[in-house]
């Protein structure tokens, strides 16, 4: 089976939507954006379905933030590559910047290949990766420092938040004012995220669609090209044909000449033998006739004697 799509493959015509409830459903997880995929791990797993054993699974960082904890999930999936003979490029540089249009390809040409490969019916996602959830990986020794990590974390952002309203509001910070602003902007930044997600996949769509127009267009003059160079040879055996069959006809028309003239001969060699009383001189009549180049008649007079009269 090949690993390789061409770009109008209709593999890279899923939606962005379908492609994240493909990967909720079938590895059990919960990403919201395409970009999460950026870290590695989600491209390792897949990888571990179609090819068990070949990713090192509990080596994977599902928790990568950092570009040497990336390049690390990505060297993972680089070997696993490598093992099951994928030939299909792993461009890095591109996907650890987590932008949307490159992950997205990367994906599309995973669920390609995961609805080609994929025979295990009884892979446990959840179980392979030992509980880890993107972002935020199990471990039973760091519980309590990562919760209260993450409980900073969370007072941190709305702390930031609080200031935001305070100073977009430009109005004294009482509670009831800092919710209703709370709210205005999260509403704002959730529509202006939908609306940004919106608009990467209708550019993704619209590039697709591009490149398939150019490859059909390319498809159609290459194909003229081809029908121009078919008629030009057609047109070249048909001067051809028209020569020959001029000659043809020249040749036919100098055949049923001379078929008239030595058909004329024989007839005057008969006509000879039939009416001549001299014989002796019709010998060399007949001599004449079947040997000149030119027509003759012959002219058998009163007396019965011979003549031949020249009738060019």
């Amino acid at each position: 089976m090949t690993d390789s799509f061409g770009n109008t493959d209709s593999a890279y015509f899923v939606s962005s939507k379908e492609i994240l409830d493909w990967i909720n459903t079938t590895f059990k997880l919960s990403l919201a954006k395409i970009e999460q995929a950026a870290n590695g791990a989600v491209y390792c797993q897949i990888l571990d379905a179609c090819h068990p054993s070949k990713i090192k699974m509990n080596k994977v960082n599902w928790k990568a933030k950092h570009d040497h904890e990336i390049l690390s999930n990505y060297k993972i999936l680089q070997q696993g590559f490598d093992l099951c003979k994928i030939k299909k490029p792993i461009e890095i540089n591109k996907l650890i910047k987590a932008k949307y249009l490159d992950n997205l390809v990367f994906l599309q040409w995973f669920k390609k290949y995961f609805e080609t490969i994929f025979y295990n019916l009884e892979y446990d996602p959840v179980a392979r990766r030992n509980g880890n959830e993107l972002g935020v990986g199990v471990d039973n020794n760091n519980t309590k420092s990562l919760n209260t990590s993450k409980s900073h974390e969370n007072l941190g952002l709305k702390s930031m938040k609080l200031k935001q309203v305070v100073n977009d509001s430009k109005i004294k910070p009482n509670l009831q004012n800092k919710g209703d602003s709370a709210i205005n902007i999260n509403i704002i930044k959730v529509s202006d995220s939908s609306t940004t997600n919106f608009q990467d996949e209708k550019q993704v769509n619209e590039i697709h669609l591009d490149c398939n127009n150019k490859t059909v267009e390319k498809n159609i003059s290459k194909n003229e090209l081809i029908l121009n160079e078919d008629l030009l040879e057609c047109k070249k055996e048909l001067q051809i044909w028209k020569k020959e069959a001029n000659q043809l006809k020249i040749s036919l028309a100098e055949i049923g000449r001379e078929r008239d003239f030595y058909y004329s001969k024989l007839r005057d060699i008969e006509y000879l033998l039939r009416k001549a009383i001299n014989l002796d001189k019709s010998n060399k009549m007949i001599l004449d006739i079947l040997y000149s180049e030119k027509e003759l008649e012959v002219i058998i007079d009163e007396k019965g004697c011979p003549s031949l009269k020249n009738l060019t």
